[in-house]
């Protein structure tokens, strides 16, 4: 019964708004009926009081009994109640007053009447009256005469009257109730499936993208927990499809880069165990074999560390460190290789330029962006570092003089296995990705531009200062 989201808020609001209906009908109905009661009960003690005070009067001889029992009649007749004149002292109470006499044989008006000889005014609510046949309220009230008390006035009338009002007012409050809580059912359905349709919407979506099957989902327009967590659940899908793409994309990427070297290994291996390199020529053949065998270790290598780039298992040690010295440190580094394809390395940066970032991750960034931009640039060019402070942001650049790229390609540089130039075959495909991933790492941004009058720039921003959370700093 409580299998679903829908059935367990359903049903548990229709309880909940019939308790409410119930308990306010009892609670209107035991407040009616105390007002009841209570109005009553004024009536009887004004009635009581008026006639005590006639019957006093009476007894003084002030006041005819006709003109009393005219009283009495009229107290009765506007209260509906029985009217008892009781003419005795608490002496012939206890004496053995005859209150059989006066047709009153209920045990309860003895122990009242016995309260009201004593000067007390006594209402009752709750005795069941034998004489009526049915309970009564009661109201007593002593006579005085000369400062003496010398009898009692008792009301009595059924509770009947006021039960019937109360049934009366029980009946139409229940047929309102029931009026109302048939015409809130629709809301209740409605409330119940604007909470449990998205998370339905979800759990089926779920088993779409567990199944591995396309999952299209609308967002909603809420506001609430249930809109909140809808677009988390649509961010977290996304994300889900984004990485899948990229899973797909990265293991096709991967077998193409690691077909093409493993292909030419085999090939290598298979002619000489078949004899078919001569001796001469098997040293070269073995060089080819090493230098596959040192790009598969090269492309391994950058796939570990862009995953623990990517992964945010990478901690960054955050120092202050001066810009310039890194690039110094670099750029030698990888002067023999840039002499020897005819590449001038130049740098114009301030020298007491300082940055907070992990001096290694610096280093590294420096050494693929340089690198690359040597492989891509034509003989007889120039690679040029250069960097500025720019606010709280510190501005690098590295530009070459080589060919260009597309405006078209330039936003995809930074994709993993990438090559502006299909041509070139160095590299794993990994170094801008893998510059990209650390920038990220430093709360930095890097983009791609053309570098004029040829060739293309490499711009990236620090900030100056490392103050968010997730760095060691020393």
């Amino acid at each position: 019964m409580f299998n679903s989201i829908f059935r367990r808020i359903m049903i548990p609001t229709v309880g909940v708004a019939l308790l409410l209906v119930i308990t306010l009908g009892l609670t209107a109905s035991v407040m009616y009926r105390n007002a009841l009661i209570e109005e009553k009960h004024r009536s009887l003690e004004a009635g009581a009081t008026e006639l005590s005070r006639l019957a006093g009067l009476h007894l003084q001889g002030e006041l005819s009994l006709d003109a009393l029992s005219a009283a009495v009649n009229a107290v009765g007749s506007s209260t509906d109640t029985m009217v008892y004149l009781i003419h005795a002292t608490r002496a012939q109470l206890e004496d053995g007053f005859d209150l059989e006499s006066t047709g009153l044989e209920d045990a309860f008006v003895l122990a009242h009447l016995k309260l009201i000889l004593e000067g007390k005014s006594v209402f009752n609510t709750t005795p069941y009256s034998d004489t009526f046949a049915s309970y009564v309220l009661f109201q007593g009230y002593p006579i005085y005469a000369d400062g003496e008390i010398l009898g009692a006035v008792l009301l009595m009338t059924p509770i009947d009257g006021i039960s019937e009002v109360l049934y009366d007012l029980n009946f139409t409050y229940a047929g309102i109730a029931a009026g109302a809580l048939l015409l809130s059912l629709p809301l209740i359905l409605w409330h119940s499936r604007h909470i449990s349709g998205p998370i339905r919407r979800m759990e089926e979506t779920t088993r779409l993208i567990a199944a591995g099957e396309d999952a299209p989902l609308e967002p909603i327009r809420t506001k609430d927990e249930i809109g909140r967590l809808y677009t988390s659940f649509l961010q977290m899908k996304e994300a889900l499809e984004k990485t899948e793409a990229l899973r797909k994309d990265l293991i096709a990427n991967v077998s193409h880069e690691l077909r093409t070297p493993l292909t030419s290994i085999n090939g290598f291996v298979q002619s000489m165990m078949d004899g078919l390199v001569p001796d001469d020529e098997r040293l070269e053949i073995l060089g080819l074999v090493k230098a596959e065998t040192q790009h598969l270790i090269h492309l391994t290598s950058d796939l570990l560390e862009l995953a623990k780039l990517q992964a945010g298992t990478r901690p960054l040690q955050i120092e202050t460190v001066a810009a310039e010295s890194v690039v110094r440190q670099v750029m030698t580094s990888l002067r023999a290789m840039a002499e020897e394809r005819g590449i001038d390395l130049a740098a114009d940066l301030p020298e007491k330029l300082q940055v907070d970032a992990d001096a290694d991750a610096l280093r590294q960034m420096f050494s693929n962006l340089i690198d690359n931009a040597v492989k891509y640039s034509t003989e007889g060019g120039t690679v040029r570092i250069s960097a500025a402070l720019v606010g709280d942001t510190v501005r690098f650049e590295v530009a070459d003089q080589g060919p260009g790229i597309s405006d078209e390609a330039l936003p995809m540089v930074f994709d993993k296995f990438y090559r502006a130039d299909t041509r070139s075959s160095s590299g794993t495909g990994l170094g801008l990705s893998i510059v990209k991933a650390l920038v990220t790492l430093h709360h930095g941004e890097i983009h791609a531009e053309r570098n004029k009058p040829q060739g293309t720039r490499i711009v990236f921003t620090l900030p100056r200062k490392q103050g968010g959370t997730g760095f060691a700093k020393k």
